[in-house]
């Protein structure tokens, strides 16, 4: 190990003697970066220390969620030494981040944030300030409205989708379901269609809740247009 004096007369040296020679210097000293053409930081490893502490306990999606989050943050913030990440820098990520983005993407940042610091620096407490939530009004939907949408999907591809959801199936449940899973009238529920950590969509044989795992009833129609398909 050189310190900082010998590790930046020796790299000017090379440069000065050896110009033509490609050198690749391994440092955590920012002060070197500016001798060099092209610079690639060794990133996120605190991150991805905390993500895959959680690999066992939490779902494929929410991992790769974790993963894409990831991918948003900056370079620069990824770069720093979770022990030099303070309330500043990380109001100034945000700040940066909000630009653009939804309130509700920004404190969904902000929580992986604060998530792999609590990990890490469990007694450390950060105090920013978030963009406003927007409030939503949610709108309710009517008999009339569910009434409306079945007919005009009956005869489509969306027919069955469509009524497994009036029954109250998630759409990564009803794209998991196989005529399998149908015994008499009832349909079991015990799986779903997610993606993993890479994005790619697998069978999850375990519901988003252990009170997912149910039976519900079908309609005799709905049977005899599951039996057509």
């Amino acid at each position: 190990a050189l310190d900082v004096e010998t590790e930046k007369k020796v790299l000017e040296n090379i440069l000065l003697h050896c110009p033509k020679k490609t050198c690749i210097v391994s440092t955590h000293r920012r002060s070197i970066l500016r001798h060099c053409k092209r610079v690639y930081f060794i990133q996120n490893k605190k991150a991805n220390e905390y993500i895959d502490s959680r690999l066992n306990v939490l779902s494929p999606s929410t991992i790769g969620g974790y993963k894409k989050i990831l991918r948003c943050l900056s370079n620069d913030f990824k770069s720093k030494n979770i022990m030099d990440i303070d309330q500043t820098i990380v109001q100034k990520e945000i700040n940066d981040y909000a630009n653009g983005h939804s309130p509700k993407t920004v404190r969904n940042i902000y929580g992986f944030i604060t998530a792999v610091l609590g990990y890490f620096r469990p007694k450390y407490k950060l105090n920013v300030t978030l963009p406003q939530a927007i409030k939503y009004e949610p709108y309710i939907v009517t008999e009339s409205d569910i009434k409306s949408i079945l007919e005009s999907v009956k005869g489509t591809d969306y027919s069955i989708p469509f009524q497994l959801g009036v029954l109250g199936m998630r759409r990564s449940e009803v794209c998991a379901a196989t005529i399998n899973d149908i015994n008499g009238n009832y349909l079991t529920i015990n799986k779903a269609y997610v993606f993993d950590a890479n994005n790619k969509p697998i069978i999850k044989h375990l519901t988003k809740t252990t009170e997912g795992m149910r039976e519900i009833y079908l309609p005799n129609s709905l049977i005899e247009e599951i039996s057509q398909k």
